[in-house]
């Protein structure tokens, strides 16, 4: 942090100020529940999680200049200084409570509303709630010099709470505002819930735990619509993957008191375990993609991605049960399977779907970005496991492309993609969890998608079609025009106007399906309006639950951040 000088005036500020500073369509309260349970220290911890992830923008790499006035002394806190650690975390918010003001200056566009930041966001808190005489709104341009590369005018709004120049009024210290600051945090947070959405969130956790798991602790691939008709028997290594999900989503909500054993009971099952039934599997481990709930047989071909899925499934359960035993299945499974050989790439950025007696199936090559990052993300971890390095592709190295103005994640052909290839990474892979650069991505995607819709009706992923039998259907591409509301729903932990838009899907009875277990929102044609699917895919409904639980005020994204971090143990 650099000393600035006694007497610096907001000019000659501005002239250090070298940094883009922006909050894009953000909630800055997404992780706000965590406050809720928390007190004394952990409370503090709570709002340092607030400030250095959330508002990662602000507080990561590039991104802000925080000017912070202490003891007559104008320091800077650069946009280049990672606040990572606990210990930088404790020092960051040290300088903020002992500051006499806190300065942020941020570049907006010409002709533009000032989006809201963190020092407009933070003089919002003490105007509201500690009644505060502050400064703010002011803008200035800088015009090209020396030390900024830019060739064009910058304009920079400022926010200040108190500040150095001259008629500024001082500002109370931050210390004496952080009950206030808590508060601005929980108040929104303590009115944020499923509301009209509860019920098609508890629909969706008995759709899969009690729909779909069948008596050998597995889970069937397809719900099949109608009265009366005899459910089938095969099941899917991706459904079981979220169907553990599900069990710990039920056991954080003490929903089911048997959560625990029902895992455990799949995990063994998984590890041939259980008698009469013995999963398919090949010599590298890989799971069948389909196979008999009652034997485990399966004619399918062994699954990379399938097989990762459930294994973060297995993953959530070790992070979730302390139970001794559903650890140690979670890392026998974990250990079973040789992930390297999955490896069309050193690197990651091209992968094999398809496992033959051990081995690669020739031309089953995919490659990034897709939603097989979760397998590359799994690799990284066996080889940091094995050998505590990893040459595997990062987020911030994956290719992307330009969509009539809208910046997506890419793969090769750089055409429009599935939006569940986008949404699994975000809820299942540790590093995609809370990374601000993921989630702008996971928002563009809904961007791109939702403008090819009609109002409050898109959403393009994969399931049947009217006529087209099973796609996975981009925006682009998307027989009968399809509408998937499970898409919209894994949309709205990023994307407000999501949320708006599932609701008023759900409050159109003509939209609901009646089951045994409650409401759900089934696809639907604007082609054919009169069309309905015959069954809903385990997998891909998996986007309604992971959604909807995204935006649950006791789950939220800290569930799938803290769930999906890596603990297998390695099992010599």
């Amino acid at each position: 942090m650099d000393d600035l000088g006694e007497n610096d005036d907001r000019a000659e500020v501005l002239q250090s100020v070298q940094h883009r500073v922006l909050w894009e369509n953000g909630d800055p309260f997404d992780s706000a529940n965590l406050l809720l349970e928390e007190s004394g220290r952990q409370a503090i911890d709570a709002l340092l999680s607030v400030l250095t992830e959330n508002l990662n923008d602000f507080l990561g790499e590039k991104n802000v200049t925080v000017f912070v006035g202490q003891d007559g002394i104008l320091r800077r806190i650069h946009g280049e200084v990672h606040i990572e650690t606990s210990r930088a975390k404790e020092v960051f918010l040290g300088e903020i409570l002992a500051a006499d003001f806190v300065w942020v200056a941020h570049e907006v566009s010409e002709g533009s509303p000032p989006r809201l930041d963190f020092g407009g966001i933070l003089t919002l808190h003490l105007l509201l709630f500690a009644g505060l005489p502050l400064t703010g709104g002011g803008m200035t341009s800088l015009g090209t010099g020396p030390g900024r590369p830019d060739s064009r005018e910058r304009t920079f709004r400022i926010w200040s709470c108190g500040g150095p120049t001259k008629g500024q009024s001082p500002c109370v210290p931050m210390k004496v505002l952080l009950p206030f600051f808590l508060l601005a945090i929980i108040a929104p947070a303590l009115g944020r819930d499923l509301g009209e959405l509860k019920p098609l969130f508890h629909s969706a956790l008995d759709f899969y735990g009690k729909l779909q798991r069948t008596p050998t602790g597995m889970y069937r691939d397809s719900y099949l619509v109608g009265d009366d008709i005899k459910q089938g028997q095969r099941c899917s290594t991706a459904a079981v993957g979220v169907g553990l999900i599900a069990l710990c989503m039920e056991h954080e909500l003490n929903r089911d008191p048997e959560a625990p054993k029902k895992a455990l009971q799949t995990l063994r099952a998984l590890n041939g375990k259980a008698g009469g039934f013995t999963p398919s599997r090949g010599k590298a481990g890989f799971y069948g993609h389909f196979f008999s709930a009652e034997t485990g047989a399966s004619q399918s071909e062994h699954s990379t991605i399938d097989t990762a899925i459930m294994v973060v499934g297995a993953l959530f359960c070790r992070n979730t049960f302390d139970d001794p035993g559903i650890k140690k299945e979670a890392d026998l499974l974990w250990n079973s399977i040789d992930w390297e050989v999955a490896l069309a790439r050193p690197d990651g950025s091209r992968l094999h779907m398809v496992m033959e007696e051990g081995k690669p199936k020739p031309r089953t090559v995919t490659q990034m970005f897709n939603e097989y990052y979760l397998l590359a993300w799994l690799i990284q971890e066996a080889q940091v496991q094995k050998r505590a390095g990893s040459k595997i592709i990062t987020i911030a190295q994956m290719p992307t492309w330009n969509n009539d103005g809208i910046r997506l994640l890419a793969e090769p052909r750089k055409t429009p993609q599935p939006s569940f290839i986008i949404q699994f990474p975000f809820y299942l892979s540790h590093p995609c969890t809370l990374d601000p650069r993921y989630r702008k991505f996971v928002l563009a995607q809904g961007q791109a998608d939702r403008r090819k819709g009609k109002g409050h009706l898109w959403g393009a992923g994969a399931g049947v079609t009217p006529d087209k039998g099973y796609v996975a259907a981009s925006y682009d591409r998307n027989p009968g025009r399809v509408v998937s509301p499970r898409i919209i729903a894994g949309f709205m932990p990023a994307m407000p106007e999501a949320r708006e838009d599932l609701l008023k899907l759900s409050r159109n009875s003509a939209r609901r399906l009646k089951t045994p277990v409650g409401d759900l929102l089934p696809r639907f044609s604007l082609e054919k309006p009169d069309w309905r699917p015959m069954r809903i895919e385990s997998i891909d409904f998996a986007s309604m639950l992971f959604g909807l639980a995204g935006i649950h005020p006791d789950l939220g994204m800290k569930f799938f951040h803290e769930r999906s971090k890596f603990t297998f143990g390695a099992v010599e």
